[in-house]
C-alpha cells in the first residue's frame, strides 16, 4: 500500500478542538508555576521551557482533587502528558499524540514498540531507545532511517537533549509530513513535521504563541553522511546541538478501518 496512513491521520487531527472551560483559581495562571507548586504535595515534575514555556497558561477548570490527575487535566488541552519515571517523579511528555496515531494506523508496529519498551504508554524516551536499538536491517514492523534525505511522510523523528554532563534529558517526537528539502550550501534540511508542541515551527498551522497540534517546518543540520547533528525549531531560531536523534519508519499492515473513508479511496 502506497498511502502513508500515519501521515494522513496526523493531518486530520488538526481539526480537533482544544477545550476551554469556565474560570477557576488556576485558569490563566502559568502552567509551569502550577507544576512547580506540586512539589508541596510531594510530586516532582521535570520539564523544560521548550515543553512548558513561560507563556503557556492553564485553560481548563479541573475539578479533580487528586494532585497527579489534577496536573494531567491541566496539561491535556496542550496535548501534553505526565508520565511517572520513578516513584513521585514525573516528566512532561509530548508523545501521547504520536502514540494514538501509531496505535490506530500501524497497530502491529505499535505493539512491537510497546512489547520492547515494557510499557503500555511509551514516552519520548521509549521511542528514542527503541529506534536506536533497531538494526539497520528491515523487520516486519520498523525500518530504521539513518540519512535525513531518506525521510518520508509518516516517518518518526525523535530527539533527546543532552545536559552539560552529557546525560540525555527531555526530548521531542514528530511525524514527518513531506520529503525533506535540502539547502546544499549549509547542509541543512527543511522538514515539514506534525507534532504536539507548546509553540509552532516556521510556516505553522498553529497561530502564533498557541500550543497544541499543528504542522510546521523544522530545520535539521546534518553531517556528510546525512545524519542529523542539530536542529532549529524554526527559521531564525538558535541551533540546538546538545542533542541526539533517532529516525524510523513504521511498516507492515495498516489498519484501514481507522482511516477516514476518503483516504481509503486514495490507496
Amino acid at each position: 500500500m502506497t498511502l502513508r496512513l500515519l501521515y494522513l491521520a496526523a493531518a486530520t487531527t488538526l481539526a480537533t478542538p482544544i477545550a476551554v472551560a469556565s474560570a477557576s483559581t488556576d485558569i490563566g495562571r502559568p502552567v509551569a508555576q502550577v507544576l512547580r507548586e506540586a512539589e508541596s504535595s510531594g510530586i516532582r515534575v521535570i520539564f523544560t521551557d521548550q515543553s512548558v514555556p513561560p507563556n503557556m497558561r492553564v485553560s481548563v477548570d479541573s475539578r479533580v482533587s487528586e494532585p497527579v490527575e489534577h496536573l494531567r487535566e491541566i496539561l491535556r488541552p496542550h496535548r501534553l502528558a505526565l508520565e511517572e519515571v520513578t516513584r513521585g517523579v514525573y516528566v512532561v511528555d509530548c508523545s501521547s499524540y504520536v502514540d494514538r496515531l501509531l496505535q490506530e494506523t500501524y497497530p502491529d508496529a505499535y505493539s512491537s514498540l510497546v512489547s520492547s519498551s515494557g510499557t503500555y504508554k511509551p514516552t519520548t524516551q521509549h521511542y528514542y531507545n527503541f529506534i536506536r536499538g533497531l538494526s539497520n536491517e528491515s523487520d516486519d514492523y520498523w525500518n530504521r532511517v539513518s540519512n535525513a534525505s531518506n525521510l518520508q511522510p509518516g516517518d518518526i523523528l525523535v530527539f533527546r537533549k543532552k545536559n552539560h554532563y552529557g546525560n540525555l534529558t527531555q526530548g521531542h517526537i514528530m511525524i514527518v509530513m513531506d520529503k525533506p528539502t535540502r539547502d546544499e550550501d549549509q547542509d541543512v534540511y527543511y522538514i515539514r513535521v506534525a507534532d504536539s508542541a507548546p509553540s509552532g515551527h516556521s510556516e505553522d498551522t498553529r497561530p502564533p504563541h498557541v500550543s497544541g497540534i499543528g504542522i510546521g517546518t523544522l530545520l535539521l543540520k546534518v553531517n556528510p553522511r546525512g545524519e542529523p547533528l542539530a536542529y532549529a525549531w524554526k527559521m531564525g531560531a538558535h541551533w540546538e546541538s546538545r542533542v541526539t536523534f533517532a529516525m524510523a519508519r513504521p511498516v507492515g499492515e495498516t489498519s484501514d478501518e481507522n482511516a477516514p473513508h476518503y483516504f481509503k479511496t486514495m490507496a
